[in-house]
């Protein structure tokens, strides 16, 4: 389950190094396995949870396989 709770934090530099404010921050309140997590997902949605672990497995499985290659991979531009 996801809970937000306050989280006090130092922002600012030089003068106002010292000043703190209050952010939120999501934190986990308890473990959800793989497979919890892929029913959830296949039942809110149009696709299987075979389709939403391909989703997850096919990266992961493609990233293994370019580094053994040697071959770096871009996630983001």
């Amino acid at each position: 389950m996801i809970k937000i709770k306050a989280v006090e934090r130092q922002v600012g530099f030089g003068k106002d190094e010292k000043k703190k404010r209050w952010f939120p921050a999501i934190y986990l309140s308890s473990d959800v396995t793989f497979e919890e997590f892929i029913d959830k997902v296949a039942d809110e949605t149009t696709i299987s949870s075979a389709d939403v672990k391909a989703v997850f497995d096919l990266p992961v499985r493609y990233s293994l396989s370019n580094c053994a290659k040697e071959k770096a991979l871009i996630v983001a531009t």
